[in-house]
Order: C-alpha cells, then structure tokens, then sequence
C-alpha cells in the first residue's frame, strides 16, 4: 500500500463521527448453525449493551463456505440498511464472519471507511468510532488491498497460460476460478453494482464463466453465487 494510499485512508477514518441510530448485528453460524447463531447472539448483544447501542435486529447467512454460497446476500442487505440510513452500525461477533479471505474482509473494510459507517467485531475488539478501532481497520484495508493484487496478478497469469496454449474456457464453474469470484465479492462489498462489475470487466476483456466476451449483470450474479438474504428471527426470542 502507498504513502497516499495510506494517507487517504486514515483521512477517510479520522473523519468519522460517531453516528447516532439503532445498530444492526450480522452472524455467519458456522457447521453447528443453532448453537453458532445463540453464541454470536449473545456477543453482539453484550457489546452493544456496552457501548450504549440500541440493537435494532440481525441479518444473517448461512454458515457453509462452499462457493455457491459465498455471495453473503445477507451482509450484503445489511449495508444496505446502512446506507439507507436504517441503521447506524455494523457489530460482529467474529471478524472471521464477515469473509473467508483477507481480500474480502479488507473490502469490506474499505466499505465502512468511504461510507463513513461504524463497525464492531467483538473478538478482536475493532470499533471504528474509536481511533484505535479505525487504525487496525486500516491494517486490515492495507492488508485486503495486497491480498487482492496477488489475486488480480495469478488471474492474468493464469489467462495468459491457457491463451497460449490454445486452451478454450470451455463452461468452468466457479470454483474453477476462484481469484475472480473473490475479486466480484470484493467489489459487491465497496457497493459497485452488478452492471458496474459487468462493464469493468468487459474492458478488461475477462472471459466469462461460459467463455464468452461480454459479462452482463445477470453473468455476474450467477458467479456470485447471489441470493436472497436471510433475516434472523425477532430478538425477543434469543437469550440475552
């Protein structure tokens, strides 16, 4: 990451003021999904007693890691709520639930920062209205941002082997590619469009799943993996 890189950053975070309004808690269960959804619960809900935050509800995605369903609809939603302003903060049990890969979290990260949102992972003890909060998140978004030249530069690599080959795309599944499936979550979570994703991939002249020259929205949601979003149940009915 650049001194300017950096630089605008940690101007993005210092920024930031302490946003007012009911937080929103995000889960991401696990294989045990009943007892990961209680326990991520019960954290988000002392944090928020913590920090004197109102929790307004949850969203949540299933808790598999395999690629069909790693387009996380529901984080995506809850962003959206963000940006709507229905809600003022994200808040986390676990860092790790928000992505797999240090790509995807440093995005999202990157996310918060240009929206001017509040995050909170609980297990880490990140809470970006705080200024140590904002600078191990970007620790994070530094990190996420090298994670994903290294991707970006294995898919060229890897496209330029199969020209010269002669090889055809043929029909590969998405996880036959994942640096491009990690790259279009990437960019879902910094709030880029379907056709927005599309369009900078058609300049780009990336072959499509199909081995086709022209992405579309549609194409791009399939390589996603997308899907509706989950809601949690009331938060009457979860221990506290």
């Amino acid at each position: 990451m650049s001194g300017l890189e950096l630089s605008t950053t940690l101007e993005g975070w210092l920024s930031v003021s302490e946003p007012a309004g009911p937080a929103l808690g995000y889960v991401r269960p696990g294989p045990d999904a009943e007892l990961g959804l209680l326990r991520q619960t019960r954290a988000i809900k002392r944090v928020c007693r913590e920090c004197g935050l109102e929790l307004g509800g949850l969203m949540a995605d299933d808790g598999s890691s395999e690629l069909a369903d790693s387009a996380a609809p529901g984080l995506c939603a809850a962003l959206e709520r963000i940006v709507a302003g229905e809600v003022s903060a994200l808040v986390v049990a676990r860092l790790g639930s928000l992505a797999d890969s240090a790509a995807d979290i440093g995005a999202i990260m990157q996310w918060f920062n240009r929206n001017g949102a509040r995050f909170i992972a609980a297990d880490i003890g990140i809470d970006t209205a705080t200024p140590a909060g904002r600078l191990a998140a970007s620790a994070l978004i530094a990190a996420g941002q090298l994670e994903r030249r290294k991707l970006q530069e294995r898919t060229r690599r890897g496209l330029e082997a199969a020209r010269e080959k002669g090889a055809r795309p043929g029909r590969p599944a998405v996880a036959d590619r994942p640096e491009l499936r990690a790259r279009i979550r990437a960019l879902r979570a910094e709030g880029w469009t379907f056709q927005a994703i599309s369009d900078t991939l058609n300049a780009e002249g990336v072959p499509t799943l199909r081995g086709g020259a022209e992405w579309r929205p549609s194409s791009v949601q399939s390589a996603a993996g997308y899907k509706r979003p989950r809601k949690v149940p009331a938060l009457d009915g979860l221990p506290a």
